[in-house]
């Protein structure tokens, strides 16, 4: 529920309750019956709103399905932001994946979430969003240090590593057991072929 500001009209507060109301009950659906599967009425219902209103808060699903892609990546760069000081590489590396770890929504919702960022237009250069700048800092030290590969871009080689990590997380073939024993490995052939 969004957080009570004492300086809001009731009608602001009212029109800020009925856009989560909605964002809630999208999201609901979409994890219970996929993103495709499910109609605005059906929204609505469970939200408790007219159709209309749903258009006066959203364009459409792709916009609900946007706002979640917005909050799991606000989540995560703070996350990453928080990463203090790692000693090597492979701590590094370890401690995206805990943040991605924590991050990690009901499957389904994540698959449509990485297919709305394909079918969207790019807003952004993916080697360029939020959530790599953090890590790219990080890399870009261990870089000048000599303890990595140097003819990599760092945005590259942190966009490359989340990418690979979601992958396990979402991807059809993500062993259920033993995923983190997956993670790991992959990081650790990760972190070998960033080695000088």
């Amino acid at each position: 529920m969004a957080p009570r500001n004492p300086h809001l009209s009731a009608r602001e507060r009212q029109k800020i309750e009925t856009r989560q109301r909605l964002y809630d009950a999208s999201l609901g659906l979409f994890q219970k019956k996929g993103f495709d599967q499910v109609q605005v009425d059906e929204i609505v219902k469970v939200a408790g709103v007219a159709r209309g209103t749903f258009y006066l808060h959203y364009q459409g699903k792709e916009e609900v399905l946007q706002a979640f892609r917005d909050n799991v990546e606000e989540g995560l760069k703070k996350r990453l932001e928080a990463i203090e000081a790692p000693k090597s590489i492979d701590e590094l590396l370890l401690r995206v994946t805990q943040a991605l770890l924590e991050t990690r929504e009901e499957p389904e919702t994540v698959r449509d979430l990485v297919g709305l960022a394909f079918r969207s237009p790019a807003t952004h250069d993916w080697k360029e969003s939020p959530q790599i700048e953090p890590i790219s800092r990080w890399i870009e030290t261990f870089q000048k240090q000599g303890s990595i590969r140097q003819d990599l871009p760092p945005n590259v080689i942190g966009a490359l590593f989340i990418a690979g990590v979601f992958g396990f997380l979402i991807g059809p073939a993500a062993p259920r057991r033993g995923r983190r024993s997956a993670i790991d490995q992959f990081r650790e052939i990760f972190v070998a072929g960033l080695r000088p």
